[in-house]
């Protein structure tokens, strides 16, 4: 450079004029040519080294190649790791999951611009420039993995579900069903964090059974989630409060299914927990059939049969001729009263509600007379 006469026009981009032509050098700033416009050699004392290669050489191998003489250019350009983050976007108040690429000890997150990293790793025996390189067709792959598993790219860094609504809930099971197949196409699992709680990566499961006793129905279960065993009755609180996340003894979180929420928490609003056991009285039968399907049936079992299978003949003492819906509404309260449970008519007025409560009032006190003299006849 010292042979020809050069002139820096600008720094950055650096253009200069070497002899009578104009050259732009894009990568390199104007500024950082200039010790080498009077000198063929320059001189950095040994203090300054450390920070001449970070001010300097880091700086121009990043941004071109270069030959080097007494310290090494050392290049990673193969993939060796990919991480899969559940994560939120505070901008938008959205959960997403971020893909982030590993070369060694440097990470490049998905969608970003960068493709080159350098570092300088500098000691008392050796001094190397590190360079990371994205190797883009490897990446590729990756992302459309994830997508033929279900996750589409929808904004930023962030990846959604394709077919479902994107909630955290929805993004936490889903991670919970993929994560053997994530695994085999090469994806690392970071353990999810929703509201800044860790969750178990496991799907708990509920066996719910029923038995009445007098007149409650006691209704205990056992929740599993991975190793762990919970009594149902432990996260009733929890349902009743609309609190998601159950505390596990390692420390760790599982959240609650939104369909728990739906199927148990009117019973949870109104059960007794006593001894370990859920307990609703017979009068909220209705609750009971919701639970469970396996529930519901034992119930149906437990509260006699159908209103319609009900023999009732209008009693003699009844001076009126009762209509069919005033029939079935008799049969229905008679029903009620053989499983002491209570109810409550609410037909339109002037329908015959009075005819129907008196007819089977009536019922009631014709059934009585029966038992009576059959016991009289025992004694």
């Amino acid at each position: 450079m010292r042979q020809q006469e050069i002139h820096i026009l600008s720094n950055v981009p650096a253009w200069i004029i070497l002899g009578d032509k104009l050259y732009k050098i894009a990568e390199v700033n104007g500024n950082l040519l200039k010790p080498f416009m009077t000198k063929e050699e320059v001189f950095i004392p040994r203090d300054f080294v450390r920070t001449y290669f970070q001010r300097f050489i880091v700086k121009i191998a990043a941004k071109t190649d270069i030959t080097t003489d007494g310290f090494e250019v050392k290049i990673f350009e193969n993939l060796t790791r990919c991480e899969l983050r559940l994560t939120k976007d505070f901008m938008t108040n959205r959960y997403g999951f971020v893909v982030t690429f590993y070369y060694d000890k440097a990470r490049f997150v998905f969608k970003e611009p960068m493709s080159l990293k350098t570092e300088l790793n500098f000691d008392e025996t050796d001094v190397a420039i590190l360079q990371y390189k994205r190797n883009e067709n490897t990446e590729n792959q990756l992302i459309t993995k994830l997508e033929n598993l279900g996750l589409t790219h929808q904004f930023g860094k962030y990846f959604e579900l394709a077919k479902a609504e994107n909630t955290d809930a929805n993004l936490y099971y889903w991670l919970i069903d993929k994560q053997a197949e994530l695994r085999e196409n090469g994806f690392a699992i970071v353990p999810p964090e929703i509201d800044r709680k860790k969750l178990i990566l496991h799907r708990p499961t509920l066996d719910l059974n029923l038995k009445q006793i007098n007149d409650w129905f006691d209704l205990n279960g056992t929740i599993e989630v991975g190793k762990f065993k919970i009594l149902f009755q432990k996260i009733i609180p929890f349902i009743k409060n609309n609190d998601r996340f159950f505390p596990l003894p390692n420390g760790s979180y599982f959240m609650i299914p939104d369909e728990w929420f739906e199927k148990y928490q009117p019973a949870a609003q109104l059960a007794k927990i006593e001894n370990d056991t859920v307990r609703l009285t017979k009068a909220q039968f209705t609750l009971v059939k919701d639970l469970d399907e396996n529930v519901a049936t034992a119930s149906t079992n437990i509260v006699a049969e159908n209103y319609e299978t009900v023999q009732y003949e209008v009693s003699e003492r009844i001076k009126a001729t009762l209509r069919p819906y005033q029939t079935d509404g008799v049969k229905w309260l008679i029903n009620l009263q053989k499983n002491q449970l209570g109810g409550c008519l609410a037909d339109d007025m002037g329908l015959g509600k009075t005819l129907q409560t008196i007819s089977a009032l009536q019922y009631a006190k014709d059934e009585k007379t029966v038992r009576n003299e059959n016991e009289n006849k025992k004694k």
